[in-house]
Parts: structure tokens; sequence; C-alpha cells
């Protein structure tokens, strides 16, 4: 049982100027008993023996016994002594906000007794008070009371963690960025307070977007047909529920105010889509910030490599790919995300545990990562390859993140596995930095014929003497794209939405490449009952033969290569082929399963 107690100390000092006497708890010195925080009371009063000042400590075993050590520290002049220690029990000790400064909850100042709320403390907002969170504050209490007519705002980026109970609503304001065009201006979002109601009230207050047939910026997604249902004005509305996102739009840069009752305990039985494999969108229901990665290890009826988040601006509007192990999101207040459903299971949940006060969701990584961006002169998209130990060349769950299915993308840029390829697309792969240099990585681009892309790379803690190149195998060539301003243009002559033209490499020189590149490349994996598709073909004749287990052949096909080919299988058993593949330059064996 943890106890908080209170602290009080009786003291003076022998002086008669204005000094500042500082009295600092150091520890409980027993051997059962452990304080967990201390305190430092400053006195300032200059008259004798006048001076009383309290702190509270927190004692973790109730019966302890034993001495408290304390230090007194005078900062300038005289000294200063202890007259009387007491302590007593004090359960519950709350702070009231008296805005003595501002209206500024992160401001000692600001509370009674100078003392911020925090774990052991609670917060009461008086009737006459309109506090406000700032966006630079990760506030802290342990029960929350906001009178009638007392207010508390949260601004975005801002956060409020309740440990005990909350009494009260509280308006959270989140940023929503509007640029004309292409998807930018709408965002996922979700509501961090419950019982807020999206309706004309809601859109006309919080300059929400207009559109056609009486439609309104705010809609749920339909996981089936992977389809949205948009709010209709002037009578619709939509009653958000807490773990639940929406796609949300305004006119205009600016806020959106979510009002309602702070979620302090765990938000469980979220409802989703009861149908495997289908994404869902869902929202952070707390006030403060939480982790991806511990929320996909809660729920294992979800797909736990990774969750997709909204990016528009400087992508032009594109959905994300974090990845659980390599990435670890933080998931600010009022954020949408997107989970792919593993089972039928159709509820969610979200642990209060989860809640944190960090907002920093970009700490350096000493890692080996190659982001490959490529831009068609209006919207800019990436591949991510991140080179660490103890993952392989295939799939590596938590490692790898798929681009986003639930919605089709007219333009993207992605790699496949490099082993075991079962032709998904992959935003972020994790590859052996051992093998580093011996990996060739197949990419895919989806683009309109006559666009003229281009391809730039960010390469992060970089081996000595390893550089980056692309490949193009259509124009036979190798781009060094490691450097400052370096960069591979090409306008394509025609569509493109597929593997089996570029490629990317890290090796010490484009010499060092081509022997190994055209096997290395090579990947041959079935896409449906009747069909074998092969990548990473160099231009020009092949021939592709199959022999079952006893030797025999049963297939025998040549043809022109371009990059990739799809063979239609015979009408052969279930099981264990020989495949046997040649070209003009390489010979090729590989055992395949056929199902």
């Amino acid at each position: 049982m943890t106890r908080l107690h209170k602290l009080s100390i009786f003291g003076s000092r022998n002086t008669t100027s204005t000094r500042e006497t500082r009295y600092t708890v150091k520890g409980l010195n027993t051997e059962s008993g452990i304080i967990q925080t201390s305190g430092t009371g400053i006195a300032t009063n200059s008259t004798l023996n006048t001076n009383d000042d309290e702190f509270y400590i927190v004692n973790t075993f109730p019966n302890a016994q034993g001495e408290i050590d304390i230090d007194v520290e005078v900062v300038s002049g005289g000294f200063g002594y202890i007259n009387m220690l007491k302590i007593e029990e004090d359960i519950n000790p709350t702070l009231t906000f008296d805005g003595d400064t501002d209206s500024e909850w992160g401001k000692a100042v600001n509370w009674e007794n100078d003392l911020l709320p925090s774990a052991f403390y609670s917060a009461i907002i008086p009737a006459s008070q309109n506090v406000t969170i700032s966006e630079t504050t990760n506030a802290l209490t342990k029960d929350l009371t906001i009178n009638n007519s007392g207010s508390l705002t949260i601004n975005a980026g801002g956060s409020l963690i309740v440990n005990g109970t909350s009494t009260g609503n509280v308006t959270y304001k989140r940023t929503l960025d509007f640029v004309s065009g292409n998807a930018s201006g709408w965002h996922l979002v979700s509501s961090p307070v419950s019982g807020e109601v999206f309706d004309n009230a809601f859109a006309t207050s919080n300059s929400i977007a207009s559109g056609t047939n009486n439609n309104l910026g705010i809609a749920n997604y339909n996981s089936s047909g992977n389809s949205w249902t948009y709010l209709e004005s002037p009578s619709g509305s939509i009653s958000s529920t807490s773990g639940l996102g929406y796609s949300m739009k305004r006119n205009a840069t600016g806020t959106v105010a979510f009002k309602g009752t702070i979620n302090t305990e765990n938000v469980n039985g979220v409802p989703v889509s009861e149908v495997a494999n289908e994404f869902v969108l869902l929202g952070n229901p707390y006030t403060s910030y939480i982790s991806s990665q511990t929320f996909l290890g809660d729920n294992t009826n979800l797909d736990q490599s990774q969750i997709w988040v909204w990016e528009q601006g400087v992508t032009g509007g594109n959905f994300i790919a974090n990845t659980a192990k390599g990435d670890n999101f933080i998931l600010a207040p009022g954020q949408g995300f997107f989970v792919k459903k593993a089972t039928t299971v159709s509820t969610v949940n979200f642990s209060k545990s989860n809640q944190a006060t960090t907002t920093d969701t970009f700490q350096k990584s000493s890692r080996t990562e190659v982001k490959l961006h490529m831009n068609d002169g209006e919207s800019n998209r990436f591949a991510k390859l991140y080179f660490v130990n103890d993952v392989t060349k295939g799939f590596d769950a938590g490692w790898e993140g798929e681009t986003f299915g639930g919605i089709k993308n007219s333009l993207d840029v992605f790699s496949q596995l490099v082993e075991d390829n079962q032709g998904k697309n992959y935003q972020v792969q994790s590859l052996p930095i051992t093998e580093m240099e011996s990996i060739t990585v197949p990419l895919g681009v989806i683009a309109s014929a006559g666009k003229e892309i281009t391809f730039t790379a960010e390469a992060l803690n970089l081996p000595d003497g390893i550089k980056v190149f692309l490949e193009d195998r259509v124009t036979s060539t190798f781009t060094r794209l490691d450097e400052a301003n370096s960069n591979y243009k090409v306008t394509l002559i025609e569509a493109l939405n597929e593997v089996g033209r570029f490629y990317l490499y890290a090796a010490q020189s484009s010499l060092s490449i081509f022997d190994d590149a055209l096997l290395g490349s090579v990947s041959i994996f079935q896409t449906d009952v009747s069909t074998l598709r092969i990548t990473g073909l160099p231009q020009g004749k092949a021939r592709i033969r199959f022999f079952n287990i006893l030797g025999k052949q049963v297939m025998n096909v040549s043809f022109n290569s371009n990059g990739v080919k799809d063979i239609t299988l015979p009408k052969t058993a279930k099981g264990l082929y020989v495949v046997q593949l040649e070209t003009g330059t390489c010979k090729l064996n590989e055992k395949i399963i056929l199902e």
C-alpha cells in the first residue's frame, strides 16, 4: 500500500534581512521504508522564528520506522536550523487553481501553495477559472474536478493524464491543416474525450468543409467496400465512439475543438468489423499520447506488424506505414490511424496504462536506413529500408510495413521481399545489415504514362565505403543516390504498376553490383492457382522449364522479357517442383511449391 504523507518543518534563521533557506528531504533512513519522492521548501520570511514550510513525501511502507535526513542550506548569509519536525498522513491532497499570474496550467505559481498537480495531487478548477494547457505542456493529476462555469482547454500538442477520476467537461483542440488540391486537407481524427457529437452545429462552429449533395467534411470509414459515409447537412449527426477514427476536413487551416469528459479508464469493446483481413479506422481515445507498439501487442486479433497514419501536405496526401518494432509510432491525442484485422474478433481495447506524456516521436536513430523518395512534380512518395541485426531477408513480423491497401493509390513506390517473395508491396522493409552488400532490393512503381518521375535518397549511418545505387533495367543505368543533390529522372513511356524495372543496391561501387545483380534480383512466386510470376528478369529472351520431383519435365516455355513475366501454369498436381530459368546471361534453378 502506498501512502502520501505531509512533512511540516518549523525552523528559523539567525538573520534580520530577507534570506532564502532551503530545506531538502534527502531520504528515509530505515531498513524497510523507502521515500519515492523528496521535496525542497524555500523560506524567505525575514522575521525570526516564523518559518513554516510543507513538503509531501511518499512512503511505500506505512509502518516504516527511522530517522529522516534533512539538509538545510542558506543561499546567502546567516544560517538556518530546524526547530520541529512533524509528519502526518494526507490521503488525498488537493490543489486549487488560483490563477495568480495567468490561465496556464503548467505554471506552479498559478496553483495553491505554488505547487503543480501530479500523480499524488488532485486538481480543482473553481467556477471562476478558465484554465489552459498549452501546446508544450504535458500535464498530470490524480483526480480532476472542474466546477460549474469553470473550464479546461487543452491546446493542440498539449496533453493531460488523469490517474483517478474526472468530473466536468474538457475541451481538446487539434489543428487541421488545409492545402488546396489533391487529397490534402483531409485528416484522420478521433475524439480524445467522450460524449462529442458530430452534427451541423459542430460543423459550423469548427468551419468544417462542405461538399456536394449536402455532404460535410466528416466521415465514417466502412471496412466492407473500403468506402466513406459522410455527415449530411443540416439534420445529420454522428455520435463519436471512443476509440474509433473519422476523416475530417476544414475549409481552411485552423483548430477543431472536441468537448466532453476525459476517458480515465480502459476503453474496451471498441466495435470493429467481424470480417478478417479488413482495414479498420481507429483513434486515440485519450487526452494523452499512446504507443502504437503497446496497442498492437494488447490486441492479438489485429495484424501486429504495423499501423497506418495519414500524412498530407509534404507527400501530397499519403498513408504512412509505421512498423511495430522498427518505428513504434507515438499516437497523439485526437489522432486516427488504420489497422488491419487478422481474425474475426469484433472488438479492440485501449489500455489506460498505455498513456504517456512523451511527445518525442522523432528520436534520433543510430541504425542504418535508406529512404528512397519518388516525385512526379506534384506529390512525393517513399520506400524505406532498415538495415539491422536479428532480421532475415524474408518477412519479419513487426519489422515490415506494407503499403496501405484500403484505398487505391495512383502514385507509389515500394519494395518487395528479397526472399520468399509473395508479391506483397512494402513501404518499409528491414534487412540484415551483415548481408547489406549482397542484397538486391526489387522496387515497384505505380505511375501514369508520360509522367516524369525523379528518384532521390536519404541515407543514414551507412558503413564506411558503402554507397547507394539505383538500377533502371530499361535504360541499363546505375545511378548513385546517396551523394548530395544526386537524383535520377526518367519520363515513363508507358504506365507502371509492377516491380521488375528498378532495383536498389548498397555496395562499394556499381561494378561490384553487376556480377551478382541478375541472379540476386530474380523472384519466382505464385500469384493465384493458375499463374506464376517472375520478376527481376533482364531484357531479352528467356526460357523457363518445370520438373517434378521425379525429374520429369512438365512445362517448357520461351518468351521475351521486359522485367516481369506471368506464366500460365499447366493443370498439374499440387506439390514441389524445380523451376529452371535461363536468360542470355544467367541460369537459375529454384524449388517452388504449387498450391
